[in-house]
Order: C-alpha cells, then structure tokens, then sequence
C-alpha cells in the first residue's frame, strides 16, 4: 500500500522553537544551494582566466545563512571576510551583483571594480568592505558599535566574521579587548574551517576550541 507523499511544507527539526518558520528555512536552503551554484561558477570563471581571483565560501553556507536570518537587513551593520560570498547573498546582494564584483566590471555594487573579490559592500544593505590584511576588519565592526553606543541607535548591532586564522592576529586580540571592556553591541563569528589558507590549526592557536578565547575577554 503506498503511503501519500509529506507536503513540502512538513519539515522535521527544531526550527519552529527558534522562532523560524518552515517558509525561512526553505529560502535559507535555496539561497545556500544557489550560492554553491554561484562559487563552482566562479571557479570555471576562474579556470579559464576571466576571473582572476576568486576564494570560496564552500562549506560556510549554513553559518552564513544562520546568521543573515539572524541579522536585520539594512539596519544591522556586517562587517564580513573574504569567505562571505553567502553571507551577502543572504543580506540581499544578488548573484549578478557577485558576478561584477568577481569579474571587475564598473558597475560592481560593492566597488566599482576597483577592489579584489572578497570585498563585498553595500550602503543600503549596511556590509562594511572589511581590510584586505587578515584579522584586521574585526576592529571596524568594533568602531561601528561604539557609534552606535554613542548615537544610542536602539535595536541595532554590528556582527562581524574571520577565520581561525584572524584570532592570532594582533588586531583581532585589540579587538575584542575593547568590545569585552566597553561590553559593546558587537557579535564576533569565527568561521573555523581547520585552515588559514594553507596553515593547519594546530599550527595556528594552541587550544582545540577556538572560541574558548573569548573568555579571555569577558565574552561568553
């Protein structure tokens, strides 16, 4: 006896008590399949010559999706890295906007072809191009929440995101020094995936649980 086929719509899991509804989570998985859809693209770009340099997201989609669901389009400041082709996507950029900015045309949104891939931005959207140095945009998104401690803009934050890599550099410990002290509306997202472009963790940070350091700064 054949059993009816589950509605599209009957999704398993504990999304309903994190306050997303089964409609959110769908578009979350399309945009994470369009974004693997867009980064093999940009790789054949790549291979043959057209775009000259691209850096993957494989593999970051759900953290960066998780947290564009989180985040407030438009009214919340991001503050991304080099990895966060997803991440901008699921703020609002578009993947044609992806394209030009990969290629370098003038009309790319995030600057004009004048700036590496990577760099994504967007005044309307509220992405701030973090620095091309590793580690150094963290302290960017830490600049933004103090203006917003000093503008007491209600209801708004800043969320900034690296590698593993980031947190043994200088600028990352700066940081989050002033973020812990000033207890600043500012979320650090570290987006470990083992390797900072070719340096093994164990090679990078001498604790196994990255994010163990934030308790070194008062950070849960």
């Amino acid at each position: 006896m054949n059993e009816p086929a589950p509605a599209a719509h009957d999704l398993q899991g504990d999304h309903g008590a994190l306050g997303l509804s089964d409609a959110q989570v769908l578009a979350a998985l399309r945009g994470m399949i369009q974004s693997r859809t867009v980064d093999d693209r940009l790789w054949l770009l790549s291979r043959q010559g057209k775009a000259h340099f691209v850096i993957t997201s494989a593999g970051h989609e759900a953290t960066q999706f998780g947290c564009g669901l989180a985040l407030h389009a438009g009214r919340d400041y991001v503050v991304p890295y080099y990895r966060d082709m997803a991440l901008a996507l699921a703020l609002g950029q578009t993947p044609r906007d992806i394209f030009l900015h990969a290629l370098g045309r003038a009309d790319d949104p995030s600057s004009g072809g004048r700036q590496m891939f990577g760099h994504f931005n967007s005044r309307a959207l509220r992405i701030v191009s973090g620095s091309s140095s590793v580690g150094s945009h963290p302290i960017h998104a830490v600049g933004l929440a103090w203006a917003l401690r000093i503008t007491r803009e209600a209801g708004v934050a800043a969320m900034t995101f690296f590698g593993e890599g980031a947190t043994a550099e200088g600028a990352w410990h700066e940081a989050m020094t002033i973020a812990g002290i000033h207890q600043l509306p500012v979320v650090f997202v570290c987006e470990n995936n083992q390797y900072a472009i070719s340096v093994p963790q164990r090679r990078e940070v001498p604790v196994a649980d990255v994010a163990a350091k934030a308790a070194g700064y008062g950070m849960p």
